[in-house]
């Protein structure tokens, strides 16, 4: 199935692009994000949820959603920028560091076992291993980067854009079975396009190829 709920598909493309956001130009600040029509705050939310593999994203403004092909790549950069601006940001080191804290076990012990979790998480894994790890994070958060991106490349290294789909229930299905248990940053991409797909996958390998030679901001 295509579209689970009826938020424009921009809306969560828009935190997956977040999330893998990468070289841009320095002259794209948070005017330029306001001048699209967002909310910076909102978007530093947004870019925080992706970073933990959760698609929180803001609603996109009517502007975005009339953008031709051309311009939304154009859009992706714009948000490339603000994310690199934000994750340099002793804002978000300050963030980061709280919500890594949470995430580490209290008190002492083995933990109790619960049966019906683990069965959960070994179900979840296995329909959609994007989402095995959502909520944890590393210690360091260039390496958290790191693995988001390496996520987003894998699970849309093959987004069939030529993919046909049937109306069934006020939904939209693929036509390919297998199609409808690909990750759902692959079914955003799908319905983002080419072009912006494209563009996004270029972020995404531009930033990890910084993180990997230690200069990731």
């Amino acid at each position: 199935m295509i579209h689970r709920s009826k938020a424009p598909a921009w809306r969560r493309l828009l935190a997956a692009a977040a999330a893998a956001a990468v070289v841009a130009s320095a002259a794209f600040a948070a005017e330029s994000v306001e001048s699209l029509g967002f909310e910076p705050e909102q978007l530093h939310q947004s870019l925080f949820s992706a970073l933990r593999g959760w698609y929180y994203a803001p609603p996109v403004p009517s502007v975005v959603r009339a953008l031709p092909a051309a311009q939304r790549v154009a859009a992706v950069n714009t948000l490339g920028a603000f994310a690199k601006a934000y994750f340099a940001s002793d804002e978000f080191k300050k963030d980061y560091g709280k919500a890594y804290k949470e995430t580490k076990p209290k008190g002492f012990g083995l933990p109790r076992i619960n049966p019906e979790a683990l069965a959960k998480a070994a179900l979840d894994k296995a329909q959609n291993k994007s989402k095995a790890d959502n909520g944890t994070l590393e210690k360091s958060p260039d390496a958290q980067l790191k693995k988001r991106l390496e996520a987003f490349l894998a699970s849309t290294a093959d987004v069939d854009f030529a993919a046909t789909t049937r109306s069934g229930g006020g939904m939209r299905y693929f036509e390919k079975p297998e199609y409808e248990s690909k990750p759902s940053e692959w079914k955003m991409c799908f319905r983002a396009g080419k072009e912006t797909t494209e563009a996004l996958r270029a972020f995404a390998r531009g930033w990890l190829e910084e993180l990997n030679q230690g200069n990731p901001r």
